[in-house]
């Protein structure tokens, strides 16, 4: 074990500062501050024939700050604001809308860009830490958006760059300790507990270099059912499985800001399990980097 930790510690010494910073692994330098604000929009439509179909509008406001101790390592919290309305168009049935709104959770992080000759590796590590606990009111038909629960991410990935462009790829996870949770029915609350969630990610990816950055990324999306428990009642949410297309782009305003447009569309692959006939769903966001 001693012995591969040394030999772990040596590997990433012997990699230069020379890093190549691409919109997946951006961060600040040694002795930079970095700003990120940043807004998006999401649009979801699942339905079925027989029942008839859900419809989700939601928007999120995220910031974060980043300061980089080296070239090589920063650190950084990001907190956000989000809200939705899922519209359900039911066939046979009263039409109903839900809310859901309020902080997300806090993700307290680390980054870390390793590079050696073309070759850079990145690392992102986080912890996110609920804000409140996850909340559903029967009664109004609205719900939070923190979840509730710690979660440790781990996320890392290779850079490859040539003259023009660069490549790479990424894989991250997401594994959620279980957390606290409540239901409101009928005037009563009952506390209860959520558990799993687990997510999956991997990702291929370009960026050309260029005054825009264009960067696309193609990803596999999993993410492990989610199960509430309120007293006798339990409640679960099926495995998501996504294949996700995205288009981003940075331009520089300014010497030490930039702007980072975004699209993103996503095919549900598991649809047929679910037996979902139809869905949709794609978002746009837009953000400003400071890095001063």
């Amino acid at each position: 074990m001693k012995l591969a930790v040394v030999s772990f510690v040596f590997f990433i010494s012997s990699f230069s500062v020379a890093a190549t910073k691409v919109s997946q692994n951006l961060s600040p330098n040694g002795g930079e501050s970095e700003i990120l604000l940043g807004v998006a929009y999401l649009y979801q439509k699942a339905g079925v024939d027989t029942i008839g179909e859900a419809k989700l509008n939601g928007y999120a406001v995220i910031g974060s700050y980043y300061y980089g101790t080296t070239d090589e390592h920063a650190f950084g919290v990001t907190l956000g604001y989000a809200s939705s309305e899922t519209k359900m168009d039911y066939v046979s049935a009263t039409d109903i809308t839900t809310k859901s709104k309020g902080l997300t959770d806090i993700r307290v992080g680390y980054k870390g860009t390793y590079g050696r000759d073309n070759i850079t590796f990145f690392t992102n590590m986080a912890l996110s830490l609920p804000t409140e606990k996850r909340k559903f009111n029967e009664d109004k038909n609205e719900d939070n958006v923190s979840t509730g629960r710690i979660t440790p991410h781990v996320e890392a990935g290779l850079v490859n760059a040539k003259e023009n462009v660069s490549f790479g790829a990424l894989v991250a996870l997401d594994f959620p300790f279980e957390g606290d949770a409540e239901n409101t029915e009928s005037g009563m609350t009952t506390a209860g507990k959520s558990s799993g969630g687990s997510k999956v990610k991997l990702a291929t990816f370009v960026e050309f270099n260029n005054i825009a950055h264009p960067n696309i990324e193609l990803s596999y999306n999993s993410t492990d059912s989610t199960t509430y428990k309120f007293g006798t009642t339990t409640r679960r949410y099926s495995d998501i499985k996504m294949a996700s297309l995205n288009v981003s782009g940075r331009f520089e305003i300014v010497p030490g800001f930039e702007l980072l447009p975004e699209a993103q569309y996503n095919r549900l692959m598991n649809k047929q399990d679910l037996q979902i006939d139809t869905y949709e769903d794609y978002g746009f966001g837009l953000a400003g980097r400071f890095v001063f």
